[in-house]
């Protein structure tokens, strides 16, 4: 699966704006200085759980229409794309912590977010990614 955004792309990030569900940010990770790419999967304060390839937040199912493709094709393989768990068995704790979001990357069987390192604080989140601006034969919101 290609991800969604490509090494060598350049976007445009919009620092100013409240972060939303199902955004992707620009992160910077705390050890390092490096940069990834994530989906806002939950918000402060939120409960979280993926059950049969389904999210469900405070307990309503929320439809990840970014993802569409991608699961229509691992269920035609008599695949899982997002592994079952709950919030607690990924962080120990029930709720996203205030300041603090669960990210998750599009190419889940291979992507290393929050199911891995746990939730980001927000003062890790760079910004909002609104565009791809280059290469131009891909220029596009996001």
């Amino acid at each position: 699966m290609a991800p969604t955004v490509a090494d060598g792309e350049i976007l445009f990030v919009n620092k100013r704006r409240a972060i939303r569900r199902f955004d992707l940010v620009l992160i910077k990770d705390e050890g390092d200085s490096s940069l990834s790419v994530r989906r806002v999967i939950g918000l402060p304060t939120e409960r979280l759980f993926y059950k049969n390839d389904e999210l469900f937040v405070n307990d309503i199912y929320q439809v990840e229409r970014f993802l569409e493709k991608k699961l229509y094709e691992s269920h035609q393989m008599g695949m899982i794309l997002t592994p079952d768990f709950t919030l607690s068995q990924v962080i120990g704790e029930t709720v996203i912590p205030k300041e603090e979001y669960f990210v998750m990357g599009d190419n889940r069987t291979y992507a290393q977010d929050s199911r891995d390192y746990g939730t980001v604080k927000k003062t890790q989140i760079i910004g909002v990614i609104k565009m791809r601006l280059f290469p131009f034969h891909k220029l596009s919101g996001l």
